[in-house]
Parts: structure tokens; C-alpha cells; sequence
């Protein structure tokens, strides 16, 4: 990169060679010179062969340069191995660490430090892109990406993600794959024009499988939560809806990105009733946990009086829903109440962010 940006001439060498190869022509220093650096950090756990899927469909994006940096969470299915084995061949820089930290909080923050550390040890103009090992980019998630940070002053930006259609899937769960935003399937497609996100209603955070921040904000707030994500001690996500919502307290922007695009395909373990309704317990405890380090004592008893009604309420709609599918969407709302309320009536909660 150039002047100012704080990144060593070797690394520059390293990304003209790799947008040369994505482009098959020459390309100048200048124009790269101009280009925001995107690093994509992959983070992963015993999921082997997805994680190959996911960095082979990045071969096939057309931004010219970026990095892409994975993250093996201690796993020991070679997972590691089978990475480096694509680093001599690969279009693009690509490299891969050893986090022995469990948690995706953990991994993602790894992540984010080994890609700072690639970049001279500055922030400046460096975005990281944080995709899950279970999905596939869609040519052009990238350019999308790089275009929408050089044209905009915002902090962060998340792109849609669609679910693979699984076949014999459960009826009641046929639902959740429907939705717009949000359930299991981490579904997040809010159309096809940009929009700003403020984390309400019809315009809520990214999500995780698919987002990008500037790096300068990232490590100005400390990256994620570790007591947050799924893997930590408590098994709890919503680490990066935690995270936004520091953005937006502090009138950072936030944006959608429609053409930066993921395929998401979900474990066939994941597709359960059993799952689902354990996904939204552990959704209501990490929500509690976030609001445990908000609110004070008097704050978090209206809040639990408040779950108390709505689980009477939850438990009449139940016994009274039509059709097994709405009986089913009530259990799920039912479950994540309990689970915020049991987490919320907890003496104890972490509220500390990790130095990035």
C-alpha cells in the first residue's frame, strides 16, 4: 500500500502478485495503491471439509487483492493441515493459526490481531470481512464489500445470507428458513438495496456469517466479548450483535450490503427440534448476560418480572395454537424467555471486552 498506510514494501509485492493472478493482466501499483485492504478471517472448529468449501469459493472472487487469514479453534481433524496445503497455490494470500482458546469470540479476536500484524500493526484503512466456515461466497462478496468502504463513511457493514434448501426437512421448522432475518438458519436478506442498520425492527445488525468492520473501530472497542460466542464457557452467541450495539452507541453507522453475498449451509445435526429450541434458550441467556452489564439491580428485576408475564402469556398461546407449526413457533419464544430469565436471576455475569 502507500505512503502513510503503514504497510512494508514485501507485502505490497505480495498483493499486486495476487491481484495479477485473480485479474490474468497487469495492474498497476498506483491503482492498487488506492484500493482498501480487506483481510477475510475464517475462524473454525473440526468442520474440515467446509472450511475448504468456503476458501475455494473465494478463489472466485474478482476484487483483485485481499488476505485471507483462518483460524483453527483447537481442533483435531487436520483441519490445519489441509489449509496449508492450498497456501502455495492459492490466488491470494492465505495463511492459518492455531487459537487454543476455545470460543468463536476468541478465534475471531486471533483473527483479527494476526491480520493487524500482517498490516504492519496499524489499523488505517484495513477492513476485516469475518465469514463462517459453513458458508460460500458468492462472486463478488468482496468487490461488494470494498466498494461500499471506499464509497461510505461508516464503521461496519453485513451482507445477506441465504440458507441452503435441504431436502425432508421437518414441516415445523420450514418456517424459519422462510424468514427474512434471524432463527437458526441465520437467514439475512433485507432486499436488494442498501440500507442503514440501526438494530431495530426492520433494520437489524449483521449477522455473524457474513459481516465486515473497519479495522480502526474494531480495535478501538476491544473486539468481541469473549465470555460471548458459541464455544466459550458458556456456549453463548450474539457476540457480534453485542458488538454493533457498542457501534451504535457511540453513533457509529452501520450498513447493508446486498450484493456481498453468502450461501449458507446448514449441519443436518442443526436441523431438529431439539436444536432449535436450545439455540433459542442460548440466545435468551446471552441476551441476558449483555443486559446484566447494562442495567442495574432495579433494571434487571423489572426485566425478569417482565419474562415471568411473558412465559404465562407464551404458555397460553401454546396450549391454544392452531396448528402444530404455531405451536411450535410459541415453544421457541417460550424457550428463549426462560433461558434470558434464568440467566438473568444469575449473581454473577463477566463484563469485560478483550484488548484487540
Amino acid at each position: 500500500m502507500g505512503p502513510g498506510r503503514g504497510v512494508s514494501v514485501p507485502l505490497v509485492g505480495v498483493c499486486l502478485d495476487s491481484a495479477r493472478r485473480l485479474t490474468g493482466r497487469q495492474v498497476d501499483v498506483a491503482i492498487l495503491d488506492l484500493m482498501t485492504p480487506l483481510a477475510v478471517v475464517i475462524c473454525t472448529l473440526n468442520r474440515r471439509e467446509s472450511c475448504i468449501r468456503t476458501l475455494e469459493s473465494l478463489r472466485h472472487q474478482t476484487a483483485g487483492a485481499f488476505s485471507v487469514q483462518v483460524v483453527d479453534n483447537g481442533g483435531d481433524d487436520g483441519t490445519a493441515d489441509a489449509v496449508r496445503g492450498l497456501i502455495d497455490g492459492y490466488p491470494v494470500p492465505l495463511s492459518v493459526v492455531t487459537e487454543t482458546q476455545r470460543g468463536l469470540s476468541a478465534a475471531r479476536n486471533r483473527g483479527a490481531a494476526e491480520c493487524l500484524r500482517a498490516h504492519g500493526g496499524t489499523a488505517d484503512d484495513l477492513v476485516f470481512v469475518f465469514l463462517d466456515d459453513d458458508t460460500v461466497a458468492v462472486p463478488g462478496l468482496v468487490e461488494a464489500y470494498r466498494k461500499a468502504f471506499e464509497g461510505g463513511d461508516f464503521a461496519a457493514a453485513g451482507g445477506r445470507i441465504l440458507p441452503w434448501r435441504v431436502d425432508g426437512l421437518d414441516p415445523v421448522l420450514l418456517p424459519f428458513l422462510n424468514l427474512p432475518c434471524g432463527g437458526p438458519s441465520a437467514n439475512f436478506d433485507l432486499g436488494s438495496k442498501p440500507m442503514e442498520l440501526n438494530g431495530t425492527g426492520d433494520c437489524p445488525t449483521p449477522f455473524g456469517g457474513n459481516m465486515a468492520l473497519r479495522a480502526s473501530h474494531f480495535q478501538a472497542l476491544g473486539g468481541f466479548r469473549e465470555d460471548l460466542g458459541w464455544g466459550c464457557d458458556g456456549n453463548l452467541p450474539s457476540e457480534e450483535t453485542e458488538l454493533f450495539h457498542r457501534l451504535l452507541a457511540n453513533c457509529d453507522r452501520i450498513v447493508y450490503v446486498p450484493e456481498a453475498t453468502v450461501e449458507h449451509c446448514i449441519q443436518v445435526e442443526k436441523l431438529t427440534r431439539e436444536y432449535f429450541l436450545n439455540w433459542f434458550a442460548k440466545q435468551g441467556e446471552a441476551s441476558a448476560v449483555i443486559l446484566r452489564s447494562r442495567k442495574n439491580f432495579v433494571g434487571r428485576t423489572l426485566s425478569a418480572t417482565e419474562l415471568v408475564a411473558r412465559k404465562v402469556v407464551y404458555r397460553l398461546r401454546a396450549s391454544t395454537a392452531g396448528t402444530e407449526e404455531a405451536r411450535f413457533r410459541v415453544e421457541c419464544k417460550q424457550s428463549r424467555a426462560s433461558g434470558k430469565l434464568r440467566s438473568l436471576l444469575r449473581s454473577s455475569g463477566k463484563t469485560e471486552t478483550p484488548s484487540v
